[in-house]
């Protein structure tokens, strides 16, 4: 069956599961999605237009992406992250990650074929405490370097963002170290003039607070001074020189 689909539009995905699934099932998925997804009672409802709901969840199960037939020149940006990219602390069901408010500045401009980077504040926060899981300045240069490469290597246009603010976070019970945030301002250092990368999207200077650079400006934070709002992810998608895509 050929599905026309247009640009921006909702998707939905029915999956069928046959017979009896053990509690041993490995189910594979992305938690959390910040989409509903409903999950039916026993029997097949994958073609029901008016399925029965039993339970719903934040979590994006089995799918993990959908092939698209675009026009030769059509291509696409990778947006490469942590929790920042996939929109944490948005409003559900709305699309405000910064990749979606960045794919509607973008939908009419066809033939991008791009990487953006955007990591780093995890490995600095270390949520977990592991000694083995501490890193340098250094390391987190290493793997962005690498990166870079290889998306070289695959024929790719790669730009990096700078890691944001953090300052006092309470995400999880809060991570801020001032050693972290001295590791991240070397980070950012080498990220703005690295000669690796294609070019630099300054994500930290778009959303910083002027009077106190190293927390978020209060307009576009969520409240736990390290995901921005639903305001602060379409910022961060404004704030991209489209030019970068060309």
């Amino acid at each position: 069956m050929n599905l026309d689909v247009a640009p921006l539009v909702d998707l939905a995905v029915s999956v069928y599961l046959p017979g009896q699934v053990p509690e041993s099932f490995q189910l594979t998925g992305h938690d959390p999605a910040h989409q509903t997804n409903y999950i039916s009672p026993g029997g097949d409802f994958a073609a029901a237009t008016d399925m029965p709901v039993q339970e719903q969840t934040e979590v994006f199960l089995f799918v993990t992406g959908i092939e698209v037939l675009a026009p030769r020149q059509a291509g696409g940006i990778v947006a490469f992250g942590d929790s920042l990219t996939e929109g944490n602390i948005s409003r559900l069901d709305a699309n405000n990650r910064w990749p979606d408010q960045l794919a509607r500045r973008l939908v009419a401009r066809p033939g991008v074929t791009h990487v953006v980077v955007l990591l780093g504040v995890n490995d600095l926060r270390n949520s977990q405490g592991r000694a083995d899981e501490i890193v340098t300045a250094d390391d987190l240069i290493g793997g962005l370097h690498q990166l870079a490469v290889r998306a070289h290597a695959a024929g790719l246009a790669a730009f990096v963002g700078t890691v944001m603010t953090w300052e006092n976070e309470t995400f999880n019970g809060g991570h801020y170290t001032p050693e972290g945030e001295a590791k991240r301002r070397a980070l950012n250092a080498w990220i703005r003039d690295n000669g690796v990368f294609d070019g630099v999207i300054d994500f930290e200077a778009a959303l910083r607070d002027p009077g106190h650079p190293t927390r978020t400006l209060p307009r576009w934070d969520s409240g736990d001074h390290l995901h921005p709002n639903d305001l602060g992810y379409r910022h961060m998608a404004d704030d991209i020189d489209l030019a970068l895509f060309g």
